[in-house]
């Protein structure tokens, strides 16, 4: 009896630990993954930005939701979505970032044109 109660308890350990290890490990094309934004490099609009801690954020730029995403590479290699909270820039700007790594607001208002102006792309004088 008492195998089969540290078997589950195993199995739902296992589980748990696994389904961690996917929501962080991010990889693939533009879109989402199991519910989470992926990780790509060399698109329009993606570019690595440097936090005053420190900390490398790659954004990436989603062209059919028109929306950022930050992630952070993690000591693996492997790319994690950005927590949610306010990270301050070495260029004096801040991006602010909420629900999966999305990068609602910036300092520059660059978020906030390519959302609200269809005309406006990553990587223009609008965006």
């Amino acid at each position: 009896m008492h195998r089969w109660i540290y078997a589950g308890l195993l199995l739902v350990a296992g589980l748990a630990m696994t389904a961690g290890a996917q929501r962080a490990s991010i990889g693939g094309v533009a879109g989402y993954v199991g519910g989470q934004p992926a990780y790509h490099t060399g698109q329009v609009g993606d570019q690595t930005l440097m936090t005053t801690a420190g900390e490398h954020i790659d954004v990436v730029f989603d062209g059919g939701r028109r929306a950022y995403y930050g992630f952070r590479t993690l000591r693996d290699g492997r790319h994690a979505v950005l927590a949610d909270g306010v990270y301050n820039l070495t260029n004096r700007g801040a991006v602010r970032v909420s629900g999966g790594g999305h990068i609602v607001w910036d300092a520059f208002g660059v978020v906030e044109r390519v959302v609200r102006d269809p005309s406006a792309h990553p990587g223009t004088d609008k965006g």
